[in-house]
């Protein structure tokens, strides 16, 4: 990753043979991150992969530049298997002690919890727990994938005590809900 140096851990096991990729042994590790792989695929056919590893918050830094001062951690265990187009993923993803703060955005996140379920060809957002503009936000919602690639998002955040201020004309403490859908059709 650009910016973000990592190094192997330990000797790199593959055996690829015609087109079938076996891991025996792959790891990488960098500060305060370190992922892992085993299993195999065949290219075009299948995946049996488990991935593991944790990352610092602040890795998501070298995927935007809109966010700055990125911290805290997160926790992955991620199964694939099936077949090449539509594979089961199962896993947990965990971010915990979060805080970060998006370009010309006035507030900063903190105090961010939150916790993704891979079931099948979904991303579920259990739960989200954050802090902003005084006020605390709570969230759930679903991803649904298709090739790896979303194809339906349904996400509820609400907040409560939220401060938001406008260029100083005027100001409001907000306690609200918002749902959001977007589907293949652009609803």
């Amino acid at each position: 990753v650009e910016g973000y140096p990592v190094v192997s851990e330990g000797p790199l096991n593959l055996i690829i043979q015609d087109k079938a990729v076996t891991i025996r042994s792959l790891a990488f590790k960098g500060k305060g991150t370190s992922l892992d792989a085993v299993g195999s695929f065949k290219i075009g056919k299948s995946y049996d992969v488990l991935i593991r590893g944790e990352a610092e918050v602040n890795l998501l830094k070298t995927f935007s530049k809109k966010l700055e001062g990125a911290s805290g951690q997160s926790n992955l265990v991620l199964s694939i298997d099936g077949p090449w187009d539509e594979p089961d993923t199962t896993g947990i993803l965990h971010v915990a002690d979060g805080q970060f703060k998006v370009k010309d955005v006035p507030y900063r996140i903190t105090d961010l919890d939150a916790v993704f379920m891979f079931s099948r060809d979904e991303v579920i957002l259990q739960s989200l727990k954050a802090t902003a503009g005084g006020g605390t936000f709570t969230g759930t919602g679903q991803v649904i994938l298709k090739n790896f690639k979303p194809d339906s998002i349904f996400l509820t955040l609400a907040t409560n005590n939220f401060r938001y201020r406008h260029e100083n004309a005027f100001s409001a403490i907000l306690d609200a809900r918002l749902n959001y859908e977007k589907t293949q059709k652009g609803q």
